[in-house]
């Protein structure tokens, strides 16, 4: 069992008393055979299970609101896992306290179980080594993710909270239960020939089927993009599946060895290949899409409905949310092919010496195919008119779909139409070096470097961040072109153990002694600046985007302050500047998208090294004792996570003012100064134990171990 106390995963909050806690089974079997009914021929075959299990629960999560408090915020259909408080939000005049209750994704969790068969056989003939085989692939999943069951209550100020008085909220109501399958298979032929003493080639094809995901009860349904439709798969009169089979997922390999020396000194080695990859099975069950604003998203979850009326005062017992209906659907492209990349490398590897070798090679790979999802519905928000997926034209300001009917709900407004594609792109291309050195006067040292460049339309499937498999502009997402969320453009990693040299006296007091070093140093990750859900102010109807550059966005940052905050601007060309307005700093007119690039920025670098120091004394001919002393991040180095982290997201418009029409970002200067974006969280704790290592402050360990 596992406890989060800041409520960084999933669900909980900082306040004491609402921690998340992860219970958490993992049960593995496998069972093999080998068989060799000949000195050249090798038969296995292999066997797996594999059962996972992990739940996210609020820490509250036995108490119900109604009975206990009269607070009655739960919806008709609510179950035991969504008791417990609401999440409470109240404002000041700085922005807000520490909210209380669990975060709006409530409670969810998983069982994960899988079944695999393989088999191999190799045989050895001549010059060459034949493979080939098979796998046999089945994938259940039991999950339930009932994001928004709890509801959100919002107050405008403390006096509100107090009077009952309630500004805002939100709320959901639906089963969030789920079972999905997925079957899959493959074959491959591999040929080893040893065509020379010096040269090697490698060639073989393999054949991938990645089954069509498919859930119990008709769970998943498909938004006609034609029609307007909402229609269940599998049932009468919908389609027979969420999507195409693809049997055409065919990849052929070659690579080559050359010793061109013909005694191992000088090694050239190059490769090429395609490469498939299967969907995750989040994408359908349980996205990450910031637009609807529940973990629940997907096309197995069109059924779930938004409270569209909220109570403006709270009464014992009186519900809160009232009117619930479906708003918003998730679809996906009827034209969905398997995710690939071609991979292609060459390097050369050289013994300079007996006791050190060199090796340089390029690394690149093309990605097509890859997925991501944009919202159909977007409002148009483009200078001059676009083409919808049903083939009309619609006028800046208009959506494509404005309303759809599903079930007993008929013309209901309809806001996002989150469609599932396999269209975005990437390429990887690096240089990487690696030098070693083995036992050169009792040093052995390994320094590897490697310069690589990620670039790519979408880095994900989920928007675990903002922008990450949405494009801020989904009429136009080949503009996300940018540097991939993972891109590290340098990387040098350095290892070495130092051995003292013996010597005849003294021996227990000097001899056995070793230093040992490794040395990390990585360039920041990308991030993207966003504004979250202050306004529509892109007119997109996302109410997430990216902002306008008006400055420079370094005037000023230096040390933890990264970003100068004035920099950033809404993207629209006129505000309402009136403060006695209800929709004062609101975005009136001139809506585009964002200037801002995305991932534009870098996170700070990495640098780190760690040193230890031992003392190896044989205690007898079988015992031997260790002493060692180890230090960890040696010179104190501070280091700091990307500041997308612990949030997930960096909200530019926390605090805004107005110069001209413009809302600019940030306080204004003549005031209270001027804003920057700090990072103070370390990549120890920036995204939640245990998920990231090291960035800690300097620390230092003793200990004794003993071998016999």
């Amino acid at each position: 069992m596992q406890s989060f106390p800041l409520g960084m995963l999933y669900t909980g909050s900082s306040a004491p008393g609402y921690n998340t806690l992860t219970p958490t089974h993992v049960n593995i079997v496998s069972l093999s055979y080998t068989s060799i009914p000949k000195p050249n021929l090798i038969v296995e075959v292999r066997g797996g299970y594999n059962r996972f299990l992990q739940q996210f629960l609020p820490q509250d999560i036995g108490l119900n609101p109604n009975t206990a408090f009269g607070l009655n915020t739960l919806p008709s259909d609510y179950g035991t896992r969504d008791l417990g408080l609401p999440t409470v939000v109240v404002y000041n005049a700085d922005g807000q306290y520490s909210p209380f209750g669990a975060t709006a994704s409530d409670s969810r969790g998983r069982i994960d179980t899988n079944y695999q068969l393989f088999g191999n056989v190799s045989l050895t003939k001549g010059r060459h080594n034949f493979k080939a085989g098979f796998e046999w692939r089945r994938t259940f999943i039991n999950s339930f993710i009932d994001s928004g069951h709890r509801g959100k209550l919002v107050f405008n100020s403390l006096q509100d909270f107090l009077a009952g008085t309630i500004d805002g909220g939100s709320s959901a109501e639906g089963a969030g239960t789920r079972y999905t399958y997925q079957n899959g298979s493959g074959a491959y032929f591999l040929d080893s020939w040893h065509m020379s003493g010096r040269i090697t080639l490698n060639y073989g094809l393999r054949w991938d089927y990645f089954g069509v995901i498919g859930a119990e009860n008709n769970a998943f349904s498909l938004f006609n993009v034609k029609t307007g439709e909402l229609q269940a798969v599998g049932a009468t009169g919908g389609p027979a599946s969420l999507y195409p089979r693809d049997l055409a997922s065919f990849a052929p390999r070659l690579s080559v060895v050359d010793d061109l020396t013909g005694n191992g000194k000088v090694v050239i080695r190059a490769g090429v290949g395609i490469f498939y990859d299967g969907p995750s099975q989040d994408f359908f069950v349980g996205n990450q899409a910031y637009n609807t604003y529940a973990a629940d998203a997907g096309p197995a979850f069109n059924n779930i409905g938004f409270a569209s009326t909220v109570a403006s005062t709270i009464a014992p017992g009186v519900p809160i949310f009232s009117d619930y209906q479906p708003n918003s659907v998730f679809t996906v492209d009827q034209g969905l092919v398997t995710p690939r990349y071609g991979s292609y490398n060459f390097n050369i590897e050289s013994q300079v010496t007996k006791t050190v070798a060199v090796q340089v090679g390029y690394v690149g790979s093309q990605g097509r195919h890859l997925f991501h999802f944009r919202d159909l519905n977007q409002f148009n928000n483009e200078a001059g008119n676009v083409k919808c997926a049903n083939g009309q034209t619609i006028a800046p300001g208009s959506q494509c779909y404005p309303s759809y009917s599903v079930g007993s709900f008929v013309d209901i407004p309809l806001w996002y139409v989150n469609q599932i594609e396999t269209s975005a792109i990437s390429n990887y291309n690096s240089l990487q070096a690696t030098l070693k050195v083995q036992n050169w006067h009792n040093l052995t040292s390994t320094l590897n470097y490697t310069w690589a460049h990620s670039i790519d339309t979408a880095s994900d499937g989920l928007d675990f961040v903002p922008n990450a498999s949405q494009p801020d502009d989904s009429f136009n997402s080949h503009a996300e072109r940018a540097n991939s969320n993972f891109d590290v453009r340098h990387r040098v990693q350095w290892y070495w153990t130092y051995n003292f040299p013996k010597f005849n006296s003294a021996r227990k007091i000097l001899n056995g002694w070793a230093v040992d070093g490794m040395f990390n140093f990585a360039t920041g990750q990308p991030y993207t600046v966003s504004y979250l859900f202050e306004g529509d102010y892109n007119g997109s109807g996302e109410y997430y985007g990216r902002p306008d550059i008006v400055g420079n966005p370094y005037a000023g940052a230096k040390g933890t302050n990264l970003l100068n905050m004035e920099a950033f601007a809404a993207p629209c060309s006129s505000v309402d500047t009136d403060p006695n307005s209800p929709t004062y700093k609101s975005c009136l007119g001139g809506f585009h998208p964002g200037s801002e690039g995305r991932n534009a920025f870098s996170s700070p670098n990495y640098t780190n090294f760690d040193f230890s120091l031992t003392k190896t004394q044989h205690l007898t001919e079988k015992v031997a004792m260790q002493l060692r002393t180890d230090f960890f991040n040696m010179f104190n180095h501070p280091n700091f996570s990307n500041p997308l982290l612990p949030g997930f997201g960096i909200d530019v418009f926390g605090s805004s003012h107005i110069e001209g029409n413009r809302l600019i970002a940030g306080p204004d200067p003549t005031t209270n100064g001027t804003q920057f974006l700090p990072t103070t969280a370390t990549p120890d704790v920036g995204s939640g134990n245990p998920y990231l290592g090291g960035g800690g402050p300097r620390s230092i360990q003793m200990a004794a171990h003993f071998t016999f």
